[in-house]
């Protein structure tokens, strides 16, 4: 067993930045400002119309450039595959043509930053959870392929033209990160990961994301601590997604 750290994170947010209140203005969100400012929210990030997610997630490993030539994979999640990442649906609805929703932002990373040697993971269906499941995807490919060593996690998702933007009483802005997974110790150590999976939420309504979220973090946590041999008692900080 290799063991797997974490290093070089990575984010970049929308450039249109908005408060609560002009968000909720623009017709953005579902609930009032002042209920998104009891839950934490202060700002807001959209992306410009001309923005694709692609975009998102190229400006979020360009500062990563000079470590990439090295890359063995790239583990790509989406949220929101439908959405055209790379800027394509409307060709597809011109041409009919199915090639066009295949164009896969990864393979476009991949070509820009001159990871010639990288195999390419794609992750979706997995919604706000893809980074995390790109995170144990990682560590499980170092500890299957001994050619693999450094591997590029990345996220990049923007909303629709005129979606809302609050899931669940959560205020979501356009966004991507990405950090590296790979065997040289630096950073943070990812010891292991685990993930329940309830098919019956797949079109839950945001009351019963809410009621179910801290019943299942209450039991994630526990069995996730139990496969890496720890307890509770063990543990100084919880970072909840």
């Amino acid at each position: 067993m290799r063991n797997a750290y974490l290093d070089n994170i990575q984010y970049t947010l929308g450039e249109m930045r908005r408060d609560v209140e002009q968000a909720v203005k623009d017709g953005l969100t579902l609930s009032s400002s002042a209920a998104l400012h009891d839950a934490g929210f202060n700002e807001h990030h959209t992306c410009h119309p001309d923005t694709s997610a692609y975009m998102l997630a190229k400006n979020c490993i360009a500062p990563l450039a000079d470590q990439l030539t090295d890359i063995d994979a790239i583990v790509y999640s989406t949220c929101l595959p439908g959405n055209g990442n790379i800027g394509r649906f409307d060709d597809f609805v011109k041409t009919r043509d199915v090639k066009h929703l295949m164009d896969f932002p990864a393979s476009h990373l991949q070509h820009e930053f001159g990871m010639d040697n990288a195999q390419v993971f794609g992750l979706s269906q997995l919604a706000c959870t893809g980074v995390l499941a790109g995170l144990r995807f990682s560590r499980m490919l170092l500890n299957d392929d001994a050619t693999i060593n450094k591997i590029l996690c990345v996220t990049a998702d923007r909303f629709p033209t005129g979606a809302h933007y609050e899931q669940a009483y959560n205020l979501i802005s356009d966004g991507a990160a990405a950090c590296i997974v790979s065997t040289q110790p630096a950073g943070f150590r990812i010891i292991t990961a685990h993930g329940i999976t309830n098919g019956a939420l797949a079109q839950a309504s945001d009351d019963e994301t809410v009621g179910t979220f801290f019943n299942y973090t209450h039991r994630v946590i526990h069995e996730t601590l139990a496969k890496a041999g720890l307890e509770l008692k063990d543990i100084d900080w919880i970072v909840p997604q």
